[in-house]
């Protein structure tokens, strides 16, 4: 298996916040199988992207209020003016988390971004297949992505090989090197 024309691209978040990354992905992956009868296999790309400190919900608050404090008490007139402030905020933080971004995909099992690492990773039910000895899938302009990071963020591209050569079946799990998300 190789990769050929990896690119990231980084660009700003439609919603222009500082906890919004963005990437566009390029690449091309191939596969020779080697051995008796190729009879075919599956190509699964994507990438592992991580939030190190996620940003939950904020919500700010601010009250006010007064009193003229005007009165009368046992025929006496008195003035006691009294003014209350209330402000608060809160920002949710949580402990980071990695998901995976798939690049070949069906939209009905596409992943949020963000969605944790489960026994199946590898195996979300999309790839692409291919027939006899080689294949190969291109992808142009894909977009990776983070919402909610107040941390470091981070992506690694993977793709997995599955195939087939007489009755012997395989896999072959590359990682590329892990990219800053801006």
């Amino acid at each position: 298996m190789t990769v050929k024309d990896h690119t990231a691209r980084f660009s700003p978040g439609m919603v222009a916040l500082p906890t919004t990354r963005n990437a566009w992905v390029s690449g091309i992956v191939s596969v020779t199988v080697t051995g008796g009868s190729a009879d075919g296999g599956s190509i699964q790309a994507g990438y592992a992207v991580g939030c190190q400190v996620d940003v939950g919900k904020a919500n700010v608050s601010l009250g006010g209020g007064g009193e003229s404090g005007t009165g009368v008490t046992d025929g006496s007139f008195g003035v006691e003016p009294s003014v209350k402030g209330t402000s608060g905020a809160s920002l949710s933080l949580a402990a980071g988390s990695i998901g995976t971004q798939m690049l070949t995909y069906d939209a009905a099992k596409w992943p949020a971004p963000g969605d944790e690492f489960d026994a199946g990773w590898m195996d979300p039910g999309t790839a692409f297949n291919f027939k006899g000895r080689t294949g190969s899938l291109s992808f142009q302009d894909q977009t990776i992505g983070v919402d909610g990071c107040a941390g470091y963020a981070q992506a690694k591209f993977f793709a997995k090989v599955k195939a087939t050569v007489g009755g012997d079946r395989g896999s072959v799990v590359l990682w590329g090197k892990p990219f800053s998300l801006r």
